[in-house]
Formats: structure tokens, sequence, C-alpha cells
């Protein structure tokens, strides 16, 4: 029996040479555990198939993971797929873009005549750039069951004629709703047309774990920022769905978008806004009642700006009891802000407001594990220089935060609520982001006290 062998391919280009060469060496073909061709990013350009014989039926035994980066369209990548063997493997990776400032006829048939041979893939990640050509490849995959299913559309589809839109977009829907809900599901999507087209057409019932990435920039402020002439996604059904992540401009979009679904057993929530110094969006989530009635815990990465907002999380998700957060994507942005130079510790006190009991009760009441991470100012010894005594600085830091830290638990605690105690508290120099010494992130750990 040969050893098994681990090979990565560095190629200018894929075509037939390729798989022609590997049939010639059955040593290699029987021993291949690993096969990835990619290319240089100067190395983006088509070049045409030189071979036209006939393609080798190809067998894979013990092809556990394979990675093609390839510039379509290229008719016999199809023919690799379709004609050879993969009984073994357990991650595919393709990364399919298509010729640069080119837009492709429609194709007399836009479904594959290929099935794959392989089995139930652990994970399969399709990073595309979408195209006619591109249309052919997913569904040749759609026929493929799957544990994680990846898929990444790198751009708006521009290879598209703008009088084929609603046809590309109808084969697209179509294809999509072959896909074999897998367990876990990762979109990660250009605008809201997008969104639209995979949340309504990919079957959801099976999906335990859901990431969603939008990258829209004209949806600041619900959904609803969608043109005209779009629909609107209306209620999906998620019966299964237990973790569900999603990243949007801001805090308003993501909780628009979670309203969309009907979770009945969701657990954990992941929420990430990409919010880059824009003005604050209102949020209204009255008219959505309970929704998360079974959320168990809460990770949010927000902007430090919107740390008032999640007050407004409590009533939708009363029952939380794990909450994580972490604000320190904007830091940078924190010096430029006149609140935040009259109050360094501005992300502290606005947390500490967001969770003090209320009229309308504790926030989050049943809260018993808490943790995040925070920016915070120096505001001490000469704001604008150098600080001299970092440790001193950290030290001033520390005892202010933990101040207001032992504060909101004591409220909290004469409201009813759980009670909770400051396991940890540190405070930290960001040099990266603040060489001059005045910006700091203070990360901490609360938990329940124990009776």
């Amino acid at each position: 029996m040969p050893t098994a062998q681990q090979i990565s391919l560095l190629s200018q280009l894929w075509n037939s040479s390729l798989p022609q060469a590997i049939s010639k060496n059955p040593f290699l073909q029987s021993s291949l555990v690993s096969l990835a061709v990619w290319r240089l990013p100067a190395e983006r350009d088509h070049v045409p198939e030189l071979t036209t014989g006939p393609f080798p039926h190809l067998s894979f035994p013990r092809l556990r993971s394979f990675l093609l980066d390839v510039t379509l369209p290229v008719s016999r990548l199809e023919n690799f797929l379709g004609q050879s063997t993969f009984p073994c493997l357990q991650d595919a990776t393709l990364w399919l873009s298509t010729i640069i400032d080119s837009v492709e006829p429609i194709p007399a048939e836009v479904t594959s005549p290929y099935s794959l041979h392989m089995p139930r893939l652990r994970s399969l990640e399709l990073r595309v750039d979408l195209s006619w050509s591109v249309l052919r490849i997913l569904d040749l995959f759609s026929r493929t069951s799957t544990e994680k299913l990846i898929i990444k559309v790198e751009k708006d589809s521009s290879k598209v004629d703008d009088s084929q839109v609603i046809m590309f977009n109808h084969h697209l829907c179509n294809i999509l709703s072959c896909f074999r809900p897998p367990m876990k599901l990762d979109l990660y999507l250009p605008t809201y047309t997008y969104l639209h087209l995979f949340l309504d057409s990919l079957n959801f019932d099976s999906v335990n774990n859901l990431r969603i990435s939008i990258r829209d920039e004209s949806i600041l402020h619900g959904l609803l920022d969608h043109k005209e002439n779009e629909p609107e996604i209306t209620n999906l059904s998620s019966p299964n769905l237990a973790e569900l992540d999603v990243t949007c401009m801001n805090l308003a979009v993501a909780i628009d978008l979670i309203s969309k679904f009907q979770p009945s057993a969701l657990r954990t929530l992941s929420i990430q806004s990409t919010m880059t110094g824009e003005q604050l969006v209102p949020i209204h989530t009255d008219h959505l009642g309970t929704l998360l009635p079974s959320l168990h815990s809460i990770n949010f990465h927000l902007d430090y700006k919107e740390i008032p907002h999640i007050r407004n999380l409590s009533g939708l998700a009363p029952n939380v009891e794990i909450l994580a957060i972490n604000t320190t994507h904007g830091a940078y942005r924190l010096d430029r802000d006149p609140n935040a130079l009259q109050d360094g510790c501005l992300s502290f006190t606005r947390l500490c407001s967001s969770l003090m009991p209320g009229d309308e009760g504790i926030p989050f009441p049943y809260l018993n594990d808490f943790e995040g991470q925070l920016p915070v100012l120096y505001s001490g010894e000469a704001r604008h220089s150098d600080v001299q005594n970092v440790d001193g600085a950290a030290d001033e830091l520390s005892g202010h935060i933990r101040c207001m830290l032992v504060d909101l638990l004591k409220s909290r605690e004469g409201a009813g609520g759980v009670l909770l105690q400051i396991m940890d508290l540190s405070v930290r120099l960001d040099h990266y982001l603040e060489p001059r010494g005045t910006l700091f992130i203070a990360e901490f750990k609360i938990v329940a006290t124990r009776e």
C-alpha cells in the first residue's frame, strides 16, 4: 500500500492538462489526500482551453479535500467534477470568478447535465462572482448533501446584462431551491436583492446554525430601505434554528432582519455591526413583542455609539442569561467624540445606563454571566500628549470603572435581579490604535454570586 501523500498545486490556470497529468500517474491518483489549485492575484486573466480530446474518468479513493480557484467560462471544469469519483471527500471549496468586463450570453442550458460522485460532505464553500457560467456549477453542487454550506457572493452580478437580470434571478432561485438543507449555513451577500433571493429560495427546515452577512450600504434604517420595485422579505420558517449570527450595517438593520425569522428554538444570537461613524439610527422594537423567548445568550460586536440600544433587546429576549459585548471595532474614533473627551469612560457610562433598572423593570433580569471589551480614554495628565505613567493611568481607569460596575450591580440587586459579582477587570493600553498612550481597552467578567 503506497504511503498517502499530500500535494498542493499552484497553477496559473485551471485547464484539462492538470487532470490529464494526474490520470497518467496511478500512484499520485490513488494516494492523493489534498488537492489545491489556485492563482496568484496577478493571474486572473482567462486562458482558453488548449486540449479538446476525451476527458479522463478519474477516481480519487483517498482524496479528503480540494480547493479549486477558477476563472470561468471553463466548460471542462464541469467535465472534471462530473466524471470524477470522490468516495472519501469531506471538504470542497470552489472560488469561481468570471472574465473581467465581460457580459455572457444566455446559455442554451442553465442546468448542468452532470451529477457529482461524492458522499455527504462535511463542508462545501462556494465563493462566487455570479454569472451564467457560475450558475451551471451552482446547479451541479445543488444536488450534493453537505453538513455545512458556505456561499459567498463576491459582488453584484455585473456579468449579466441588465435585460437578463429578471431571467437570471429566476434561474438562481430555482437552483437555490434544489440545495439540500444543511445543518450549518453561511451566507455572505452584497445587496438586498440577493439577500431576498437567497432567503426566499433556500430551505431552512434542517438548518441549526445560520450566519448572514449583508454589505449593502444603502440599507441603513431597516430592510424597508430597499428599492420600491423589490419584494419584501416575509416571515421565514426556521423550526430547528438554534444559533443565528447576523452582520449588518448597524444594529437597527440587524434587529429588523432577525425579526423576519420565526425561530422557535433559537438559543444563541450573535450580532455584528459594521457601522463606521454614521449617525446613530433609532431602533423601534415595541411592535415586535417578545420575539425571542427561548434565547439564552447574546454576543454583541457593536460600535460604542450603539451601546444604549442594548436595552431595546431586553424586551425581545427577556430570558437571556449570558451577555457578551465588544465595542473595540470603532475605538479609534473615540478621541474624536466630544462626549468621550469629557467622559473618558463614556462606553461604560452608556453600558451601565442601558442595564440599570427602570420603570419597565430590570433589563435582562436573569442575566448571570456578563463579559465585555470596551474602549476608554485616559483623561488625566496632559490628555493630548503622551501619558508618562501608563500603569498609573490604567489603575486610575480601572478604579473608576469598578465603581461604576459596582453601582450597577447594587442597583440590579436592589430591584430584585440576580446577585452578581465582578470576577475579573483589567485595563490595558492599546498600542496599535493609539500610540500616544491615551486609548485603553477595558475587559471585564461578571458572574452570578454563589450562595
